[in-house]
């Protein structure tokens, strides 16, 4: 079940596993999940560089302020937070070229925070996206939008690998 509800955040492909899942019993303390993600064709090849998005879930918020303008109160059916941990190895025969930078947005209601760093041959991404707000008037949605524009952003940073030389996998 845990994996069917993985699924959808991440790209068509992905092969989902649970590995772990706790305190299933602890009504007040959050469900912590581990998952091992195959994704296959993940990283886009250039020349001798590797191109791997860094953040691995796919946001579900953006197609919702794509317009420039909004005739309604914008309503969200309750508060959220998004908190994850997300390592990529980095493959054999390549080196982090570049790691994406930190993104930090705030609002009275809202925080957005992405950090990554590489640890030897393994790049680890942390985000969190909290989220407490429900009822916004037409006046705010250029303020919503402009945040989670900011989100979107950082959501599609990428990871540049070099690569001394190019394999071709089957």
């Amino acid at each position: 079940m845990l994996e069917d509800e993985l699924k959808p955040w991440l790209p068509n492909g992905t092969i989902v596993k649970l590995a772990s899942a706790g305190k299933w019993d602890a009504s007040d303390e959050p469900l912590r999940a581990t998952f091992s993600i195959q994704v296959p064709s993940y990283a886009s090849l250039a020349g001798k560089r590797l191109l791997v998005p860094a953040y691995l879930f796919q946001a579900r918020q953006m197609t919702t302020f794509k317009e420039s303008q909004r005739r309604f109160p914008v309503y969200f059916p309750f508060a959220f937070s998004e908190i994850d941990k997300v390592a990529i190895n980095v493959p054999e025969g390549y080196s982090a070229e570049s790691i994406p930078q930190a993104q930090d947005a705030r609002l009275p209601y809202a925080h957005y925070q992405v950090q990554s760093q590489l640890n030897g041959s393994q790049l680890v991404t942390q985000r969190a996206l909290l989220f407490n707000g429900i009822f916004f008037p037409v006046e705010r949605y250029s303020e919503l939008r402009g945040f989670f524009g900011k989100v979107q952003n950082g959501d599609e940073q990428q990871i540049v690998m070099q690569g001394a030389t190019v394999h071709a996998q089957n």
